[in-house]
């Protein structure tokens, strides 16, 4: 039999080295067999399948590391008990509640276990009007639950209560937290109520070792009907949903503060100065303000109505809205107690979220410096007709930046002044800019000024 060598090819010359003349004929006859390819079909599922495989191996590997990894972290770096409740350096505790002084509740007969806790018991405690500041705190990861605060004409004119309604499985572990009376140690002056629980432990690992508190604070009212002066209100909290009733009316606060961390603010409040803060919750409500307010979070919405007054000492209201991936929807009444006048400071910030605000009230004469900024979405501001001064609406290319006015409003003081409003500077169609005002001004002395800027998204501006 030939080898290879002697095998040529259809030319009549010798085939290279390693190459075997597989088919070949006058008659163009195939004599070699071709392996037959599996149809697509088949190699398709048979790609899932391999596909499929692999993905729950790797996720079976990562969901193993992931547990023995947090099991580690959780079971053996933290101690299988109660750790020591964190109760603040600053904080001095002076009664605390004792098994006696709470007051057992029947047991919850349609118990719902989306409420977890068959079991609750109540205690309170006075304490009186006298501080300069009212105190509310909790610390601890099973001092979660609600704060409430409201106003009763049956209470006390000279203290306030609190009243705490422990929800629980155990009367043990209800009594292993820390629920007393305390003061500020470098300050007698400042009392209220503090909550404590552990950090970790068992209640984070255990059902039955874990609390909720659901608190009430009861302020009173006034005979004649007068809102009572609060000086300071502080409440600190973990994971408590705080919110108040119709306060406004009742009570002025010279400052109040509610801090929350992962749960939601809903108010309705009067004060001097105030700050509303939480994170991965939203703050809504109303607050009527003198001074300074801030309202701040993150990961969620704010959705409030303000009423800032400048009042005749000369007072700048400064108003903070702030969060991030969130929306901001924003209702502004800017009052001046001399009916005319005062400067109003507002800003509000979000990204990657929707950006409304209107001012729905303002003073004639009166100064406002706003400003108001989003990323990667819209944003839409509704100016009073009063507003005097500078405006820039901005947005990035490829959209467009709108600013919106009636020529034909009417004069908000009635006398019959031409509305002005000039386009200057830098306009196109991702940023317009000018100057607005009532009447024959000088419009370099104008000191109101307003700014709405967004990114990769329209922007509009009603003045």
């Amino acid at each position: 039999m030939a080898s290879h060598l002697d095998q040529k090819n259809p030319s009549g010359s010798p085939l290279p080295n390693g190459y075997t003349l597989l088919s070949y004929s006058p008659d163009d006859v195939i004599l070699g067999r071709r392996r037959r390819e599996p149809c697509t079909p088949k190699r398709f599922f048979k790609a899932l399948l391999m596909a499929g495989g692999a993905f729950f191996v790797l996720s079976t590997l990562a969901h193993g590391t992931f547990f023995c990894a947090k099991r580690w972290s959780v079971h053996s770096v933290i101690p299988n008990h109660w750790d020591e409740n964190p109760i603040p350096d600053d904080v001095a505790l002076s009664h605390c509640a004792s098994s006696d002084d709470w007051e057992v509740e029947d047991r919850v007969t349609d118990f719902d276990w989306k409420l977890r806790f068959p079991y609750q018991s109540t205690t309170h405690f006075d304490i009186p009007l006298a501080p300069d500041t009212l105190w509310f705190v909790t610390k601890g990861i099973s001092s979660v639950g609600s704060l409430n605060i409201v106003t009763s004409p049956d209470q006390p004119k000279d203290k306030i209560t609190y009243y705490v309604t422990a929800h629980y499985y155990k009367e043990e572990v209800r009594d292993l937290a820390d629920v007393c009376i305390i003061t500020k140690k470098d300050n007698e002056n400042q009392e209220g109520v503090g909550i404590f629980t552990s950090r970790h432990g068992e209640p984070r690992r255990r059902r039955e070792n874990r609390l909720s508190f659901e608190t009430t604070i009861v302020f009173p009212e006034s005979d004649d009907g007068s809102a009572l002066l609060i000086k300071d209100f502080v409440a600190d909290t973990f994971i408590t949903r705080i919110q108040t009733s119709s306060l406004a009316e009742k009570i002025i606060f010279k400052n109040i503060s509610l801090q929350g961390y992962l749960a939601p603010i809903k108010f309705s409040l009067r004060a001097v100065e105030g700050t509303i803060s939480t994170s991965n919750a939203p703050i809504e409500g109303y607050f009527n303000t003198t001074g300074n307010l801030e309202l701040i979070t993150r990961n969620a919405n704010i959705k409030v109505d303000i009423v800032a007054t400048s009042v005749k000492n000369g007072s700048e209201p400064k108003v903070i809205l702030e969060t991030v991936n969130a929306p901001i929807e924003g209702s502004f009444h800017l009052v001046s107690a001399e009916g005319a006048n005062g400067t109003f400071h507002v800003t509000a910030k979000t990204r990657n979220s929707p950006l409304k605000v209107k001012f729905e009230d303002a003073p004639a004469d009166a100064i406002l410096v706003f400003n108001a900024e989003t990323a990667n979405s819209p944003a839409e501001v509704a100016l009073h007709p009063t507003f005097e001064g500078s405006f820039l609406a901005e947005t990035s290319t490829f959209f467009q930046a709108k600013v919106l006015y009636d020529q034909d409003e009417e004069d908000p003081i009635g006398k019959e002044r031409q509305r002005q409003v000039l386009f200057e500077g830098k306009n196109n169609g991702q940023t317009k800019q000018g100057y607005v005002f009532w009447g024959d001004q000088e419009k370099e002395k104008l000191k109101g000024r307003v700014t709405v800027k967004t990114s990769l998204s329209p922007v509009e501006l009603q003045l």
